[in-house]
């Protein structure tokens, strides 16, 4: 039986003998906020007295006359617990299994266990609570829409459950590290190992075919995280402002692999910084229509896409004007080393024609090209008349008297003995 409420009429059913006694609930505004401070796991509160009094404050309607509370509770789709200070697990919720909506923001929670039997819930706003470890969260089947901003989240997991969500809004994590414009760039960031928002693989494969939109602002998100999106394909609607982006280059490679691609939000980020960067993201981006709440109009994507095409083709020409340049500069070295070698020869061989033209009438010439030193004609051996008959120079004629040793020759008088020629 739930505690008194105040102005609130209802018919609860005696199941013990089938009787329904009405009556009415009254209680002051003290009791909801004492009824609220007791829905820790920790109360020792039984579950159906803790799960009936959330459902009581959070219901916007009465039950019908006749109606009895499980009744009433199967009933309910709308569940409001925004605010009223709930610090324990929300597994008393499962008396409501037609819930499809369900409001838990503005609380003390630290965990999501139990939503997992609420098999029609399609969305969750559990934003600005206390949600930093995600293990123990299984998303429902379901679930559509997920609002989990300002929470202390750096690793999401549990959606490999939920193959149909198509919102995720992570915006705003309260990380030790808030990043701002001003933080460091993402390489600094990731050497000192600055916190930011991850996803478990196995959630983002799951979500991958059906996210369309998602909320990544201020969740202190690198280059090198950015690169794990990759696989949305279907995402309409990107906000990545307020994180450590600090490569056009690397949004601009996301954005050729998002087709689908509509709104872009990247504020706040260092990559601003660079050099028409709103030019190079709108090429990327082929159906981008709004880039931090400016349109993209469709004349401005065909301008810059003449523009590159001229560009890209004017750098072509110049790389083959270059190229066809350094290959005649290449040629013309080589024709002129080519033309010195052979102007080396060309001179040697004038050289030597001059001087073989030089020579007097009969010289000879040696193997390699010299003027012999010496007649290459065939010798003859010595006698006293030389070789043209006259007496050789110094030396004296035979006589049977010892003659003494002259100054051309030895003195053994064997090599004096002469020959007739």
């Amino acid at each position: 039986r739930p505690p008194p409420e105040e102005g609130l009429t209802t018919h609860v059913c005696d199941t013990s003998n089938g009787m329904g006694a009405e009556e009415t609930l009254s209680s002051s505004s003290e009791a909801h906020q004492d009824g609220a401070s007791r829905m820790s796991a920790s109360s020792m509160v039984p579950s159906r007295v803790i799960a009936t009094e959330m459902v009581l404050q959070g219901a916007r309607r009465k039950p019908t006359r006749g109606q009895s509370m499980n009744d009433f509770f199967n009933s309910l789709t709308h569940l409001h617990l925004s605010g009223m200070g709930i610090d324990g697990d929300l597994q008393p919720l499962k008396i409501c299994p037609s819930l499809t909506v369900l409001y838990v923001y503005d609380n003390k929670l630290t965990t999501l266990s139990g939503l997992s039997g609420l098999r029609k819930l399609t969305h969750l706003y559990a934003q600005n609570n206390e949600l930093s470890d995600m293990s123990d969260f299984t998303a429902p089947p379901a679930l559509e829409q997920l609002y989990l901003n300002g929470n202390r989240i750096e690793m999401l997991v549990g959606l490999e459950t939920a193959p149909r969500i198509r919102e995720l809004h992570m915006g705003g994590q309260r990380l030790t590290l808030q990043p701002t414009a001003l933080q460091p760039t993402a390489a600094e960031a990731e050497e000192c190992e600055a916190p930011q928002l991850r996803f478990e693989q196995r959630s983002l494969w799951t979500i991958a075919h059906s996210l369309q939109t998602l909320d990544l602002s201020s969740c202190g998100v690198t280059d090198m995280g950015l690169a794990a999106l990759v696989v949305l394909q279907s995402m309409h609607s990107l906000d990545i402002s307020r994180n450590m982006l600090s490569s056009v280059v690397g949004l601009q490679q996301l954005l050729l692999r998002l087709p689908l691609l509509l709104r872009l939000k990247i504020a706040g980020n260092a990559l601003l910084k660079s050099s028409k960067w709103r030019e190079r993201i709108v090429l990327a981006g082929k159906r981008l229509e709004e880039i931090d709440g400016k349109r993209v109009a469709p004349n401005e994507r065909e301008f810059l896409s003449r523009l590159a095409t001229a560009t890209h083709n004017r750098q072509q020409q110049q790389a083959a004007a270059e190229e066809a340049a350094m290959a005649a500069a290449m040629a013309a070295a080589e024709a002129a080393q080519r033309g010195q070698e052979s102007g080396v020869d060309n001179n040697c061989n004038a050289a030597e024609s001059d001087k073989l033209m030089a020579l007097p009438k009969g010289a000879t010439i040696s193997r390699d090209g010299r003027i012999a030193s010496v007649s290459s004609r065939r010798s003859y051996e010595l006698n006293w008349k030389g070789l043209d008959g006259s007496p050789a120079p110094g030396m004296r004629p035979e006589s049977d008297r010892n003659l003494p040793t002259g100054a051309a020759m030895p003195s053994s008088r064997r090599l004096y003995t002469t020959k007739p020629v």
